[in-house]
């Protein structure tokens, strides 16, 4: 029973040994690991201090004035839709470098074309032969003969005459008519009254359609229109009140001036009618 002690003693360091470090091995390996990481921290660490960066320069706001060209280029609905100076598209479509050209310079003298003199009218004749005129085919031979114009003499009016034109021709004229004569430099055309005449024969309407180119001779008439009265209507007319716009019938009356020759226009002369 004495040989199991005696081995059991002999083992008993190595199995102390194998079991693994005291607490006090332990501690100062982990201050050990720590103190080295401290020192490669204040060994590996800068020094001095990171200098200061300067500020980017930012965008710059400002209020631009009411009349201001720039803020009238900006406020153009067209600035981004249609093709702009100021667009992407400006400096391609709207800068197009101007282009020189060179004018060409004819340096030979003019060479003019020479005239045929003995072909001259030779198109003419040509024509003349291949299109003979009409009455030549037909066998037509014409004959000229010369005569005097005739010569119609221009006889003035004895006197200064009315004429009724239109529907109002059918209707008689009641009142007389004076017209006089007028005294001008010219000779006077006719002045044509256009007037409607209702069913008692009254005038209710006048109207200057053509000036005889004498104011005072269209002044007259004009009055000489206003004071003539025509027959009235024969069918119904007692029952037509008076100045009813009923049966109306439209007419010119032409005064027909005698012009003499003078050198007072405008005067009037009483003369027979």
């Amino acid at each position: 029973m004495s040989a199991p002690n005696s081995g059991s003693q002999a083992m008993g360091p190595a199995a102390g040994t194998a079991r693994g470090w005291s607490r006090g091995r332990w501690l100062t390996l982990i201050a050990l690991v720590c103190g080295a990481q401290v020192g490669f921290i204040f060994w590996l660490g800068a020094r001095h201090e990171p200098a200061s960066r300067q500020a980017a320069k930012g965008a710059n706001l400002r209020l631009a004035p009411t009349n201001s060209s720039e803020l009238l280029t900006w406020m153009d609905p067209t600035l981004f839709a249609l093709p702009h100076r100021h667009g992407f598209s400006g400096p391609g479509w709207l800068m197009a470098p101007r282009q020189e050209f060179q004018q060409f310079a004819w340096s030979e003298p003019p060479r003019w074309l020479e005239l045929e003199v003995s072909q001259l009218g030779a198109l003419f004749n040509q024509f003349a032969e291949t299109n003979p005129p009409w009455f030549s085919q037909a066998g037509i031979h014409l004959k000229l003969e010369l005569k005097m114009p005739e010569i119609v003499s221009a006889e003035l009016p004895e006197h200064s005459s009315l004429q009724v034109d239109g529907a109002l021709a059918n209707r008689l004229l009641l009142t007389p008519v004076e017209l006089p004569s007028w005294t001008n430099a010219d000779l006077l055309t006719n002045t044509v009254v256009q007037i409607m005449v209702n069913a008692q024969g009254t005038p209710v309407s006048l109207t200057l359609l053509v000036s005889s180119g004498l104011k005072e001779a269209d002044a007259q008439a004009m009055r000489q229109a206003r004071a003539a009265r025509f027959e009235p209507e024969r069918h119904d007319t007692a029952s037509t009140p008076v100045g009813a716009l009923s049966g109306l019938v439209w007419g010119e009356l032409v005064f027909k001036w005698r012009t003499l020759l003078g050198a007072s226009a405008g005067k009037s002369q009483n003369s027979p009618h």
